[in-house]
């Protein structure tokens, strides 16, 4: 049988400790004279942005910095910072930050060199022109976002979260900038990068390239999230899950994730949980679903994992393996479940519709309907922890 895939090469990465501090010499490189540097209240406050802004002394380039974003960045936020960035004549973009700051530098990237409002370029539009010169700088290990070739914006008129096409000039990757992240967030983002890497395995269009940045993806994370979780000065452990973000986000833009991110945008509009807690409660059902399809490529996220399985097991008896492990992984790294953060079931149930919405569900091996949609998500509230 004839077998073809596409593999992607995404922008240059640069990736050590201190790396930060060299975002104006490769932002003057660029050509740029003025630059806006994006971030959220946390970053300001906490002095990570000031550590990209010290690098862009002696450069000549003026910076206007755009410190309120928000979590799920909404489309009228983007289209004010855009207005700021356009009024001022700005020339390229910086994001330093989680997934959200990351994403609204790429849709303000776009409005740089488009005209109109950040819902124009919504997906299935596509931006006319390439965005202006964009460096996207990390600051939790998750998303993957400065790899990727999209950003995530809320549309606000349809309550929806939908993608504009956008790819960074460049990312930095330095672990330095996650030492102060809390556990809670830490454990969130790190299963959100753990949820990109098994499902672009398990997907509809996986490939051997990206399966083998995937599956180390996932054996990292395994190793590193629970010393990281206990002490966020382990060195060794923020390195780790840092690469093994950025593999699994390189890995799903070549083969896209599933149903599990379908569901967690769908719980993410309507019930407003982080991302990466929502993909990581919803990956046991994705997962336990997809695996009568893909029994072989769910075979190989047990063996990243850890599991061992026997050979010729069921497809269902290793879906099920496979979801108790997850379940209890994340009560060992502290990600509280549906019940505990107070949602009842008919809440969660109802996100269905929204789920459904979500272009990424035709991703799934195993075809989804509403109904199998609502069956996942009481599934995933009546979830028990199980010891590994």
């Amino acid at each position: 049988m004839e077998h073809r895939f596409t593999y992607l090469q995404t922008c240059p990465v640069y990736f050590g400790e201190g790396s930060a501090a060299e975002a104006g010499a490769k932002m003057q490189a660029l050509g740029c004279r003025s630059v806006l540097l994006v971030c959220d209240k946390n970053g300001a406050k906490f002095g990570l942005a000031d550590r990209v802004r010290a690098g862009f002394q002696d450069t000549g380039i003026t910076l206007v910095q755009f410190d309120d974003v928000s979590p799920d960045p909404a489309d009228t936020m983007v289209d004010h910072c855009a207005r700021i960035a356009r009024d001022a004549c700005l020339e390229g973009v910086v994001g330093v930050g989680g997934g959200s700051v990351l994403d609204t530098a790429k849709a303000v990237s776009v409005l740089l060199r488009n005209e109109g409002s950040v819902r124009d370029h919504m997906k299935p539009n596509l931006p006319p022109n390439p965005g202006a010169p964009l460096i996207l700088i990390p600051t939790t290990a998750g998303t993957g976002s400065e790899v990727t070739n999209v950003g995530v914006i809320t549309h606000t008129g349809k309550n929806l979260k939908i993608g504009v096409e956008s790819q960074a000039t460049l990312a930095i990757l330095d672990p330095t900038l996650t030492y102060s992240v809390p556990p809670q967030v830490t454990a969130e983002t790190a299963m959100d990068a753990l949820a990109h890497a098994a499902e672009c395995v398990t997907g509809t269009i996986a490939n051997p390239h990206a399966d083998a940045l995937a599956l180390e993806a996932i054996r990292t994370i395994v190793g590193c999230l629970p010393r990281a979780v206990a002490d966020g000065g382990d060195a060794e452990a923020r390195r780790g899950l840092c690469l093994a973000s950025s593999l699994a986000g390189i890995a799903f833009s070549e083969t896209m994730v599933h149903v599990g991110h379908a569901m967690s945008q769908g719980m993410g509009a309507r019930l407003h949980i982080s991302h990466g807690a929502g993909c990581a409660l919803c990956l046991p059902a994705a997962l336990e679903y997809a695996a009568p399809a893909v029994p072989g490529q769910l075979a190989k996220v047990a063996a990243a994992l850890g599991l061992a399985v026997e050979e010729g097991a069921a497809p269902e008896e290793l879906g099920r393996r496979v979801a108790d492990f997850l379940c209890a992984f994340m009560d060992r790294v502290g990600i509280r479940s549906l019940r505990e953060r107070g949602f009842t079931r008919e809440e969660v149930v109802a996100c269905a519709e929204a789920a459904m919405e979500d272009f990424l569900v035709d991703y799934c091996p195993t075809p989804v309907t509403l109904e199998n949609v609502r069956e996942m998500y009481r599934r995933i509230y009546e979830y028990e922890r199980k010891e590994n």
